[in-house]
């Protein structure tokens, strides 16, 4: 039976305070489906707001459990990382929906709050499953249900091995979207059941109070459930996992566009250090100013392309030239950052040895001046593409080699990538991460210490920890990153029939 709200307001303080713990327990299991979207790699989706309080007491004494139980709950945990704000102080309603208490509460989702500090685009838009998403969906719940089924019966103990692996891995890739689904399935039949109560004249007002409660509680788990669900129906992007080739250059500006390629260079070198990538040199040609004409290097490590890709396009600044003296104008020039995937063991980038010309020179330095005797620089130039490499930076010519192979692969295999996106999308290019050369991406005004990303119209006023590859570039990945997946989201939408 619901508890009496009479007998709920005369409860004591204690058992006040213990059955919101319970609640906020409660809660924590029903916003599992909001946390996901924090729970991806990197985070690319916070949940704020109650999650944000300070973990509360946790009963756990024989004697609360009994008071707990007399009123029908059941006593958990309420510390850790659970929910602590806004948390009612009555006792909570409960209906059984599935075999499952789903638990009402005053405070409803306003979890979902964008981030402070402009219009980073942190709000994910409300998302609407398309019937031929639907339909993919119970496909997979189905699926999931058989396959459960087949491990538990008597036939699995005949199954070859190979077979029992194939089908425990397939459940473990549809868990999460399963559950996740089964869950929206129940929300959706307790909100049927909430309206239904609310449009029955016979009911009381007290029980009508208790329902819209919970129905503004399940609506709001209802939405965010359905964008967890739909970001888990998006196909994955095996790219993002890849590691890169950066390639930085002066571009307009003559030597004090240099002196700023060099500072992206350095820039994204500490980005990598901070999250524990791999950074080597390929290439690196010096301007006669000490920035850099144009550098090449390879980072490895978890997720780089999946951050990196953003950064490709033109990053223009504005500042009084550092090459100059006595001019204290502001200037304006830019510096282009090419940023490519480079192919894994599982992508074969054939390279026949017919088409590629091999040079051999000493290795050279500022001004052109030979730093040492022997033929250590590699010159690789691949005839059916025009593409030339080199490289020049390590004291062994076969590892010059091996890297100047590494970057025609990787140079082919963009170029391929290039042609087949063009080939899906024609000429046009998503805001979000196209990496075109001609695209202006990010301003740097270094007079009010100022950073803008154009992609996303948001500003940071932290130019100085962008350029130290601090926390605040990574902030704006994380923007990137959400903003990637809701134009992947409308895509999935309007591709539907």
């Amino acid at each position: 039976m619901r508890p009496p709200r009479a007998a709920a307001r005369c409860l004591s303080c204690f058992q006040q305070a213990a059955m919101a713990a319970v609640e906020n327990r409660a809660l924590q299991a029903e916003g599992k489906a909001r946390a996901a979207l924090a729970g991806l790699a990197e985070s690319p989706f916070r949940v704020r707001g109650s999650h944000d309080g300070p973990p509360h007491r946790s009963f756990e004494s024989p004697q609360d459990t009994a008071s707990l139980r007399g009123f029908g709950f059941s006593a958990g945990r309420a510390g850790g990382d659970t929910p602590g704000a806004n948390l009612p102080t009555r006792a909570p309603a409960w209906r059984p929906v599935a075999g499952r208490r789903l638990w009402s509460s005053r405070a409803a989702d306003d979890s979902d709050s964008a981030d402070e500090g402009g219009d980073d685009g942190d709000e994910m838009h409300d998302v609407e499953l398309s019937p031929a998403l639907e339909a993919s969906l119970k496909e997979k719940l189905q699926e999931y249900e058989d396959l459960q089924s087949k491990l538990s019966s008597s036939e699995a103990a005949d199954m070859k091995q190979s077979e029992l692996s194939r089908i425990a891995r397939r459940v473990g890739e549809l868990a999460s979207l399963a559950e996740k689904y089964q869950t929206l399935l129940e929300l959706r039949e307790e909100l049927e059941g909430l309206v239904a109560i609310l449009s029955d004249a016979k009911e009381g007002p007290e029980m009508r109070e208790m329902a819209e409660e919970d129905v503004v509680r399940v609506e709001a788990s209802l939405k965010a459930l359905e964008r967890d669900v739909a970001l888990g129906s998006l196909p994955p992007e095996p790219e993002e996992e890849l590691d890169v080739l950066l390639e930085v250059r002066g571009a307009v500006g003559g030597e004090e566009a240099c002196q700023f390629a060099l500072e992206l260079y350095r820039m994204y070198e500490r980005y990598a250090a901070a999250r524990g990538w791999d950074f080597r040199v390929v290439e690196w040609q010096a301007s006669e100013s000490g920035g850099v004409k144009m550098a090449t290097a390879q980072i490895a490590g978890d997720g780089v392309y999946r951050r990196m890709r953003f950064e490709g396009g033109i990053h223009r600044v504005a500042r009084v030239p550092k090459t100059i003296g006595g001019v204290d104008k502001i200037q304006t020039s830019a510096a282009s950052v090419v940023v490519m995937p480079t192919p894994d063991d599982t992508i074969d980038i054939k390279l026949d040895p017919k088409d590629l010309k091999i040079e051999t020179t000493t290795a050279t330095g500022p001004g052109g001046q030979a730093v040492n005797k022997t033929e250590s620089a590699v010159r690789i130039t691949h005839a059916p593409s025009g593409i030339t490499v080199q490289c020049q930076e390590e004291r062994s010519q076969h590892t010059n080699k091996e890297r100047a192979l590494a970057t025609l692969r990787a140079r082919l295999y963009d170029l391929e990538r290039r042609r087949k996106r063009d080939e899906l999308s024609g000429t046009r290019r998503s805001m979000i991460g196209s990496g075109d050369r001609s695209e202006r991406i990010r301003s740097y005004k270094y007079l009010q210490s100022r950073v803008t990303d154009h992609r996303l119209r948001y500003t940071s006023q932290d130019l100085a920890g962008i350029l130290d590859g601090g926390e605040e570039l990574g902030r704006i990945h994380d923007m990137l990153l959400r903003a990637a997946l809701r134009e992947r989201l409308a895509a999935l939408a309007g591709s539907a029939p």
